[in-house]
C-alpha cells in the first residue's frame, strides 16, 4: 500500500505528508474564476481608485477608463494645473 495520494506521479514517498509537500499544493482565491471576472473586478477597482484620486486633485478626465484617467493626470502635471478634458 502506497503512502502517496492517488494523483502522485512517482508513488514513492515515505509518508503521506512528504507526498503532499512534494506536490506543492496551492490555494486559489475563492473569487477567482476561469471566466475572468476576478481580473475584471480588480481592473474596475483600480479604475475607481485612480478616478477618485484624480477628482480629489480637481482633475476631470474625459472618461472613466484607466488610459483616460492616466492621460488626464499626465496632462495636468505637464500643465501644472488641474484640467478638464473632453473627447
Amino acid at each position: 500500500m502506497s503512502n502517496c495520494t492517488t494523483g502522485c506521479k512517482t508513488q514513492d514517498h515515505a509518508s503521506y505528508g512528504e507526498c503532499l509537500r512534494s506536490n506543492t499544493p496551492s490555494v486559489r482565491n475563492s473569487t477567482q474564476s476561469k471566466s475572468g471576472l476576478y481580473s475584471m473586478e480588480q481592473r474596475n477597482a483600480q479604475e475607481i481608485s485612480e478616478y477618485k484620486a484624480a477628482r480629489a486633485q480637481g482633475i476631470q478626465p474625459a472618461g472613466t477608463k484607466l488610459h483616460q484617467i492616466r492621460n488626464a493626470v499626465e496632462q495636468s502635471r505637464k500643465a501644472d494645473a488641474a484640467l478638464t478634458l473632453r473627447d
